[in-house]
């Protein structure tokens, strides 16, 4: 089964982390991300590569918050050594912004949240997700 390693500032993980995760969950897609999978007392960085080394896809959470989330710069580094495919999500952040701040991911295909209505945004990402999932079956 395919796991999704999400990436994010924890800043994101109310609106929408949180509510991302638990959409795709409810569509029978595995999840990895700190809150659910970092103990008390564990080694932060020591169970974020677990997380990457078990999960097959990446989800990069893009948002105005990601530039100050030191995590998030551990993370994209450790995903980029384990050349693991990167699924950018921008939420409230354009193709330009991204491109700046993450030059060496720019080329990839990203998914725009629509913003505007965030449950609809969360609704979205989840199915395009739910899509990227299934391809990534079929080739693998």
């Amino acid at each position: 089964m395919v796991r999704l390693f999400i990436s994010h500032s924890s800043e994101d993980k109310e609106k929408i982390v949180r509510p991302l995760v638990e959409s795709l969950e409810k569509a029978n897609i595995k999840t990895w991300y700190d809150e659910k999978n970092i103990l008390d007392g564990d080694s932060i960085s020591q169970a974020v590569f677990r997380g990457l080394k078990s999960s097959q896809l990446i989800i990069l959470i893009i948002s105005p918050h990601v530039w100050h989330s030191n995590w998030v710069w551990l993370e994209t580094g450790g995903y980029l050594l384990k050349q693991k495919p990167v699924i950018p999500i921008l939420w409230d952040i354009s193709h330009e912004q991204f491109a700046a701040k993450f030059p060496f991911l720019a080329d990839r295909k990203y998914i725009k949240a629509e913003i505007s209505d965030s449950n609809y945004g969360i609704a979205q990402i989840t199915q395009k997700l739910l899509e990227r999932v299934k391809q990534f079956q079929t080739q693998n």
